[in-house]
């Protein structure tokens, strides 16, 4: 688990600087909401009021994101809620929107007492939707470290436009699990009511249940059972059974179920939703905008492209979703999907997320009918389900990636870690021309140290530059983390975002090789906070890739 020495904690908030910041604002907002027209006019600005900017020395020194976040969450007070971000008393203000159809906003943060915040490090996000038309884009957020955001959001239509910003995740919410990360060794000790995964032990006479984890930290037991070569070679364990007739190799199942964490107290639970949508949107009459020329189809663009998109890499136009720096080349619809695909093995290793891209590729784009794959086991009781689904002279197969995997119960045979099935791949006879990789770790992880989600992302890398030695012209998609906020699991934004940095650190060498599918812009365009996006949300993140393989 990453923690932070004293030394650098010392290092770290040492060094404080007192720096005046002013928000440029055209007036204060009193309603709910702002009509402005005649995008042309030239605002007169005015200055706001001057607040002390505290910024810690976290560039002074070479510290991983996660490490900062720790150090950062050292020092933040998670006791006194009404210190907590309002989504009532936030205050947006508009800065000023051109004739090219950009939208800058000042955003002003106050606590649950009307108190205006001092302190920055919330997740918040900024989105616009077109009020006569299904138009979305996503925007990008500024944080001051003072309380104080601006959010830029350029839209790609004319006419009255919502903007409506989002607190996606809390600093202080984000801090306690973080805590019950360092005191429990797991994140969700810090919920109303904890869920994660056990492991059942059993054997003719006796039965018994204990907690697991990527870490070998299992809190309430003193002894754990060390699974990690059970688990593909990658790290696994689980508290060892107290039983003495029971032992580490009586392991019969991994399933999920609640967690006795009624020895947590409540000032160590998240109690309060730290995420939401501000009460105060924006409604504005935008006269023009501009775009600028695509030269590039999707398709055939340098993948290291889709790694240094800014926001937003694209958006939702017309009934499906559009790039900001490249077109689509195929009409986004069954028929020329499956055109496209015809003659191609698409192999899917991931988590539930790709299995709905798999099985949105069963029922329709295979045209096979519904299927769940949920629990799908192999045969014997296998982990995994090496099911080929063949059709259109497409072939397609899902393979989840190995624990930590949240199921009701999954057998312990023959689990084969996501390198493992790459090492296997290499030395298969397909084509690499025809082959398609579409691969993630997310989610599952989040409940664990991030140290543990770059252990997995690093050997993945690993994985996937033997991989490309062997078949160079395999077209490989890595799907980034998307906004899921659920303050009764372990999904948090913050955490989503650590993730994406730590990918982009991990993966860096592979750029040149594999497509980054920005999942993240789709998901707050479309205001989504789902696991498991549905509708539009989801047919954008099906537009997207199919726009790179097309």
């Amino acid at each position: 688990m990453t923690t932070c020495t004293s030394k650098e904690l010392r290092f770290i908030f040492g060094t404080v600087a007192v720096l005046l910041f002013c928000v440029l604002s055209l007036t204060n907002i009193q309603s709910s909401y702002l009509v402005e027209r005649n995008a042309n006019f030239l605002l007169q600005f005015k200055p706001a009021k001057t607040r002390k900017d505290t910024v810690s020395n976290f560039t002074a020194i070479s510290l991983k994101p996660e490490q900062r976040l720790c150090a950062l969450c050292e020092h933040v007070d998670t006791i006194h809620r009404f210190k907590m971000t309002s989504l009532k008393f936030s205050r947006l203000e508009t800065i000023k929107y051109d004739t090219e159809g950009t939208i800058v906003v000042a955003i002003e943060t106050y606590d649950m007492k009307n108190n205006s915040k001092t302190v920055g490090d919330d997740v918040i996000v900024i989105w616009a939707s077109q009020a006569d038309g299904d138009g979305l884009v996503s925007g990008h957020v500024i944080d001051h470290k003072n309380g104080s955001y601006t959010g830029t959001v350029k839209v790609f239509w004319t006419g009255f436009t919502k903007v409506n910003v989002k607190l996606a995740s809390s600093l202080e919410n984000t801090c306690l699990r973080l805590k019950a990360l360092k005191k429990y060794g797991n994140t969700v000790f810090a919920m109303k009511e904890s869920w994660g995964i056990k492991g059942t032990f059993r054997t003719n006479l006796v039965r018994e249940v204990t907690n697991c984890g990527a870490n070998q930290k299992i809190f309430g037991f003193r002894d754990v059972c060390n699974f990690t070569s059970l688990n593909g070679g990658m790290s696994w364990f689980c508290g060892k059974p107290k039983h003495p007739k029971l032992l580490c190799s009586d392991i019969d199942s991994f399933g999920t179920g609640r967690i006795d964490n009624s020895m947590v107290g409540q000032s160590e639970r998240i109690q309060n939703n730290g995420h939401g949508i501000f009460n105060q949107y924006l409604l504005l009459d935008i006269q023009n905008y501009r775009t600028e020329k695509r030269n590039y189809s999707c398709s055939l663009r340098p993948p290291l492209l889709s790694w240094k998109e800014s926001e937003p890499s694209g958006f939702w136009l017309d009934g499906h979703w559009n790039f900001v720096n490249c077109y689509s080349s195929i009409k986004h619809d069954i028929t020329p999907y499956r055109q496209c695909l015809k003659n191609k093995n698409v192999v899917i290793i991931g988590d539930s997320t790709l299995r709905q891209y798999a099985e949105y590729f069963i029922k329709e784009i295979l045209g096979l009918g519904p299927v769940d794959m949920k629990d799908a086991k192999g045969p014997n009781r296998q982990y995994h389900d090496y099911k080929l689904f063949k059709s259109s002279g497409i072939n397609l197969m899902y393979i989840k990636h190995e624990m930590p995997f949240h199921n009701p119960n999954f057998p312990v045979k023959s689990i084969s870690s996501v390198p493992e099935i790459l090492r296997t791949m290499e030395d298969n006879d397909l084509e690499d021309n025809s082959l398609i990789l579409i691969i993630n770790y997310n989610s599952h992880f989040s409940a664990y140290p991030p140290s543990k989600f770059r252990e997995r992302i690093r050997y993945l890398a690993v994985a996937i530059e033997r991989f490309l030695s062997r078949k160079p012209r395999t077209k490989i998609f890595f799907k980034g983390p998307h906004l899921c906020i659920d303050d009764t699991r372990w999904f948090d934004a913050r955490i989503s975002l650590l993730y994406k940095q730590i990918i982009q650190e991990e993966l860096s060498k592979l750029m040149n090789n594999v497509i980054y599918l920005d999942n993240w812009s789709i998901t707050v365009a479309h205001n989504n906070e789902q696991l498991h996006p549905d509708g539009d949300a989801f047919f954008s993140h099906i537009n997207q890739l199919m726009a790179y393989i097309c």
